[in-house]
């Protein structure tokens, strides 16, 4: 394998690592500890990790020192505004032009994710997190999926893919420290709240989905600022939107 080629697989293997939270936010990357852990050489390692600088998912804090970018909450209000735009422009197009396979490969996930425990309790593990985030990402791909543009969606899928290592960030602090925000973060996995949404787009009624997609992105927010920043949490105010 050629030393662009080392590269490229030690790019892949840290950044699915930061993003998917087995390389927590704020933890030490020292070269000698990274090549013991994947077997990868130390040259790939410093240009993989020099890359991850550039995309901001590591901080260089000195010439042979890096560490997994700390989560924040402007870095996440960044990202939620970014996923707004994204959705609401797939969600108009997907609402126009949506076809049945599409419709079929939607309720496909929406079951999956329907049958997994969610991340609470005795099941919320680093692990069992990687797998349920997979799924709920799998739906909100899928969701928006029948829309024509590709880069749109390969910037929504990007978006999604950033916005994992914060929300780990915030899941694995969650039970510990705010027990008050249980009721607030099992509201917002919960399968009510996606069928909604899957029902409301398949009903192509834009007014319902677009509102149930802002309310989903204010909920993750008030959950993050509880646990980051020590903010009141609010109380879930659902009300059922209406679906044709």
């Amino acid at each position: 394998m050629g030393s662009e080629a080392k590269t490229e697989a030690a790019l892949e293997t840290l950044s699915r690592d930061i993003l998917n939270g087995t390389l927590p936010t704020g933890k030490s990357l020292r070269i000698a500890v990274l090549t013991a852990q994947y077997g990868i050489g130390a040259a790939p390692l410093r240009d993989a990790l020099a890359r991850l600088v550039e995309q901001g998912l590591v901080v260089a804090e000195g010439p042979r020192d890096w560490r997994v970018a700390p989560a924040s909450l402007p870095a996440f209000m960044d990202l939620l505004l970014a996923r707004s735009a994204l959705e609401n422009a797939l969600l108009e197009d997907v609402i126009a032009h949506g076809h049945k396979q599409w419709e079929t490969d939607l309720v496909a996930a929406h079951y999956h994710l329907a049958q997994a425990v969610p991340p609470l309790g005795e099941a919320d593990t680093l692990a069992y997190r990687q797998t349920w985030i997979a799924l709920h990402d799998r739906f909100h791909l899928a969701l928006l999926a029948g829309a024509r543009s590709d880069w749109l969606k390969r910037f929504y899928a990007q978006v999604l893919g950033q916005m994992q290592r914060h929300h780990q960030a915030v899941l694995a602090r969650l039970q510990a420290e705010v027990p008050d925000l249980d009721h607030l973060h099992a509201e917002a996995i919960s399968v009510p709240r996606h069928t909604e949404l899957m029902v409301a787009v398949l009903d192509r009624d834009k007014t319902a989905a677009t509102s149930l997609l802002k309310a989903h992105g204010e909920t993750a927010l008030a959950i993050f600022r509880a646990v980051m920043e020590g903010a009141e949490p609010p109380q879930p105010q659902h009300q059922p939107a209406s679906v044709k």
